[in-house]
């Protein structure tokens, strides 16, 4: 099995977990609070055969990053 067939397959699991979740949590009538906590594609990359997508929780992870630099740079200026 190539990489390419197993991420396709992964990303098929994933979508028919996902829509089984999500009806049967429409049937209840509610809203599903893990939602929130979904990693959704913002960018779609594969180089080589690696899927390296840009995501939700990567754009947290930057945005993060450039927060704490952005303090330790106030923070130790003469």
């Amino acid at each position: 099995m190539t990489d390419k067939n197993i991420s396709n397959q992964t990303v098929i699991l994933e979508n028919s977990t996902n829509a089984a979740a999500d009806a049967s949590h429409a049937a209840a009538g509610g809203h599903n609070p893990l939602s929130q906590f979904e990693v959704k594609k913002i960018f779609d990359l594969n180089i080589a055969g690696f899927d390296i997508s840009f995501t939700n929780s990567s754009l947290y992870m930057v945005i993060a990053t450039f927060l704490a630099i952005f303090f330790m740079a106030f923070a130790t200026r003469k």
